[in-house]
């Protein structure tokens, strides 16, 4: 019995937990070296520039929690968009998506997995 508890605390000691898992950003590599804050910026500024006057006012009412449901959803789909253009930039600037299996069965990291696997 002393060995199966033994067992099961080292088990547990080592699974993994999801929460406080790392940015995805930190899985974009080149060459060995993981997404510069700059070629972040380029790609936040191209991509979110991008986007007309209608999302800086969804924004806008982001940020002082006053959307409605319909604006919420309305800007959600927004950011499901620029997430794809944002790994699509980083991937144009020659980096790839490297995170690791442990960190894409997390259940808030499966679906940035989804998008990126195809910048691998």
């Amino acid at each position: 019995m002393k060995k199966f508890i033994l067992l099961s605390s080292l088990l547990l000691v080592g699974c993994y937990l999801a929460n406080g898992s790392p940015f995805s950003t930190n899985y974009w590599v080149k060459q060995g070296e993981i997404i510069t804050y700059n070629d972040q910026t380029f790609c936040h500024k191209k991509v979110y520039g991008s986007f007309d006057h209608r999302f800086n006012y969804l924004d806008n009412l982001f940020w002082n929690n006053k959307l409605s449901s319909i604006e919420y959803e309305e800007y959600s789909q927004y950011l499901r968009i620029a997430k794809q253009m944002l790994s699509q930039c980083y991937f144009d600037l020659g980096y790839r998506f490297t995170a690791p299996y442990y960190w894409c069965i997390a259940e808030r990291n499966m679906e940035t997995c989804k998008i990126n696997q195809k910048y691998r």
